[in-house]
């Protein structure tokens, strides 16, 4: 199974899905059949793999009730796993889901803040640890001159394919985050 996910404001997309929301998300657990997720305002809504709402419900859930199911939440800045949890310094703005491994983008607005943070691409084991994080791009790329931090990322045909703030894409490895190559740009320049 790979799902791809962005999370933003009143929104998931979810694979090529959108799913809207009256309020702002504020996590989204991933189950084996079903997506989490609960509002700002407390509302909990179940969302199953094409983007469709199966259920609303206006009562805190058991987390006991999850647990067969049960792969990984994401709140804000953290990941949580069945018996560890992962905190980032800015909040999570998108992933792409693998059997043994989740990779995430954090929110570049935030990430943009601090120029240690322009490489806001990691992936993380199901057991909780951080395998890598992406490659600085301006290392092994010397011609890119343009420093931003990444806006986008997909996962197509076996490429992690990566687009920066400047509309740059580039090519890394899945398995441990390096630099494969630059493709063509979405900008003219």
């Amino acid at each position: 199974m790979v799902l791809r996910m962005i999370i933003s404001e009143k929104w998931i997309h979810i694979n090529s899905y959108d799913v809207c929301f009256d309020y702002n998300v504020k996590s989204v657990i991933i189950l084996k059949q079903k997506i989490i997720v609960q509002l700002e305002i407390g509302d909990l809504y179940a969302v199953d793999m094409a983007g469709n709402i199966i259920e609303k419900n206006n009562k805190p859930f058991q987390r006991s009730d999850l647990d067969k199911d049960f792969i990984v939440e994401i709140n804000q800045n953290n990941l949580y796993f069945n018996n560890s949890a992962i905190y980032f310094e800015h909040n999570i703005y998108s992933f792409v889901l693998f059997d043994d491994r989740i990779i995430v983008q954090l929110n570049e607005l935030d990430a943009s803040a601090k120029s240690d943070e322009i490489d806001n691409v990691y992936a993380v084991d199901m057991e909780g640890n951080i395998i890598w994080r992406i490659q600085n791009k301006e290392r092994v790329c010397p011609e890119y001159k343009f420093i931003s931090p990444y806006v986008m990322i997909n996962y197509i045909d076996g490429e992690l394919i990566v687009n920066d703030f400047n509309g740059f894409r580039f090519v890394f490895s899945p398995d441990d985050g390096t630099f494969v190559k630059r493709i063509q740009s979405l900008r003219p320049w």
